[in-house]
């Protein structure tokens, strides 16, 4: 092992480091597989350097496992197609929680991909968390954030960009709270600080089109450039979202427009 891999896996909170799977931090290989097994290794924090590194298949997180990297410095190139390039989640129907799972610090460029998800979280509970994400280059019908049937998790400094120019990409969303998955797909307790959007059709959008969300607390955020701010889809059956708080938000003349549809 190479002195450079030592000090990088020496570094304070890091348990195991992708280099050291071979990953390569100049975004000419795949990396996908090298970080997917240094995530299979076991419980513990999984570290991404300083780089670019390519991927060509999503990266499945697991119950008790934390992927960090060193900010906006460290970026996940996506190279892999329509779907999702971080699936936090056991499977995607929602059937099996994961627990314990960390996302912080690092940047996912989705390089103009249509029909694709920089995050896609799915029934990660207890004590999870995201802060310090930065999606950028969504493409059409894509959403930087996915979360659904996830109870008492944390998200903290999130940030979807697009080139804010009209016309916006057609079905591009921040930020999709979603209930479609299940009929018990709700989002409860959960709290959203620091959200940015920018260049997105929807900045926000919350479908409760099939089951209830509770107690959703949102606190400081920018949106802009879109179309708009907040849109809210409910159900013909009524479903809707049970008490949510809104503070200290911001957005330009472009996005301060509410949706709402059933």
């Amino acid at each position: 092992m190479s002195l450079t891999k030592v000090s990088y896996s020496m570094i304070s909170g890091a348990v195991r480091n992708v280099l050291d799977y071979s990953a390569d931090p100049t975004g000419v290989a795949d990396s996908s597989a090298a970080i997917q097994d240094a995530i299979d290794a076991g419980a513990g924090v999984v570290f991404l350097p300083t780089g670019t590194y390519k991927l060509e298949t999503p990266i499945r997180m697991a119950s008790n496992r934390v992927l960090r990297g060193e900010g906006d410095s460290t970026a996940l190139s996506w190279f892999g197609g329509a779907g999702s390039v971080i699936e936090a989640y056991a499977d995607a129907a929602g059937t099996t929680a994961l627990a314990n799972i960390g996302l912080d610090s690092f940047k996912i460029d989705c390089n103009d991909t249509n029909d694709v998800i920089g995050v896609e979280w799915i029934y990660a509970s207890v004590q999870s968390y995201a802060r310090n994400i930065f999606v950028e280059s969504i493409g059409e019908n894509s959403s930087g954030f996915r979360i659904s049937k996830t109870w008492y998790a944390d998200f903290d400094t999130l940030s979807v960009r697009n080139t804010p120019t009209a016309p916006y990409k057609t079905g591009s969303v921040g930020f999709l709270i979603d209930s479609t998955i299940s009929s018990i797909a709700q989002v409860n307790g959960v709290v959203f600080k620091n959200l940015q959007a920018s260049g997105c059709e929807v900045s926000l959008k919350i479908d409760s089109s099939t089951s209830y969300h509770y107690s959703l607390v949102f606190v400081s955020g920018t949106f802009e450039s879109g179309v708009y701010g907040v849109q809210h889809v409910a159900g013909a059956a009524g479903f809707g979202v049970r008490s949510a708080l809104y503070r200290d938000w911001e957005t330009d003349r472009k996005s301060t427009r509410l949706n709402s549809s059933h």
